[in-house]
């Protein structure tokens, strides 16, 4: 089992349209990815998330770092919020 954290800080104008971009992005793995476990919350910290992943595999990280959802959302979305 591979396990990871993410942790960051979004601008508060971009709260609502964050937890948006989340929720989509956790439904999507769980349909699209067997091998992976995945959660996101807010933490007490201001405008702080983290994203907790699982992977029962190597093979099953890549396919999560490979997917063109990750990169949408890991590369596109997330860092203009």
């Amino acid at each position: 089992m591979i396990r990871k954290i993410v942790k960051y800080k979004v601008r508060p104008d971009k709260i609502t349209a964050v937890e948006q971009a989340i929720q989509e992005f956790v439904a999507a793995i769980a349909k699209a990815e067997p091998g992976t476990s995945y959660t996101a919350h807010r933490t007490n910290e201001e405008n702080t998330y983290i994203h907790l992943m699982a992977f029962v595999d190597e093979r099953a990280e890549k396919a999560h770092q490979t997917a063109p959802l990750h990169h949408e959302i890991c590369g596109d979305t997330i860092p203009q919020l």
